[in-house]
């Protein structure tokens, strides 16, 4: 993570914030509602990215970002699924678990206790 937002090459925050200018980026319409004049919308930008992440939500986020999972509550994993017809998240890893029953039905096999 950078100290700085503006540092990060992908960032937005260079132009919508420092109106630096960029070839990368379109104003956003929701940024473009922050103000009629670019100083207005840059001085209604600032304030909105200005708070320290503590350290909890840091981690969430570094964890986050390393697995390519979102970070947000089941809503926004469940629209996220439904949008790009794909799960999101965490999956379980390996063989899927046995049922008791499946259980019950491989004991004896070979006089081994399989699970």
């Amino acid at each position: 993570m950078l100290d700085d937002p503006a540092d990060y090459a992908w960032s937005g925050d260079g132009a919508n914030a420092l109106g630096q200018d960029s070839t990368l980026l379109l104003p956003h319409p929701l940024y473009l509602t922050l103000g009629a004049y670019d100083s207005a919308r840059r001085d209604s930008d600032r304030p909105l990215f200005a708070a320290e992440i503590d350290a909890r939500n840091l981690e969430q986020l570094r964890a986050c970002l390393q697995t390519g999972t979102p970070l947000g509550n089941d809503w926004l994993r469940e629209q996220s699924e439904q949008s790009l017809n794909v799960r999101v998240g965490y999956s379980s890893r390996g063989r899927p678990k046995k049922t008791p029953a499946e259980k019950r039905s491989n004991e004896g096999q070979m006089g081994l206790d399989l699970e």
